[in-house]
């Protein structure tokens, strides 16, 4: 939570919490992550299971892009992906991104997936 916080407070962009329009109940979170050393400026996203398959994170990051342009003037985003994770991979390219290579982070090696703004819906 504090990387949240302060992400916010020293750069004036972070993520979001994303709930559910019916329950309230909190479904993840999204939006703008740029440390230090960073390929690009990553929009990211982490959904719970049990929000998972819901169309959240797509939803969610086109809702972000469209911040990120409009705030931010970003024209080009990415978003840094472990190869494993198959889901965070359709998300990408459903929001259009493609893959553009590959950076290690921390000791893991990942795929960058990126697209110029404003992002296009693709077929699953």
């Amino acid at each position: 939570m504090a990387m949240i916080v302060g992400h916010w407070h020293l750069r004036g962009f972070g993520m979001w919490g994303v709930f559910e329009r019916d329950s309230g109940r909190l479904a993840g979170r999204v939006g703008f992550h740029q440390p230090d050393g960073w390929p690009g400026f990553e929009l990211g996203w982490t959904m719970g299971r049990m929000s998972w398959g819901k169309g959240y994170a797509p939803e969610a990051g086109r809702a972000a892009a469209a911040w990120g342009m409009e705030q931010l003037g970003l024209r080009h985003i990415v978003s840094l992906i472990h190869p494993s994770n198959e889901r965070s991979i359709r998300v990408a390219e459903k929001l259009g991104e493609r893959l553009e290579g590959h950076h290690r982070v921390r000791g893991f090696d990942l795929l960058v997936y990126g697209s110029d703004l404003p992002l296009r819906e693709q077929a699953a």
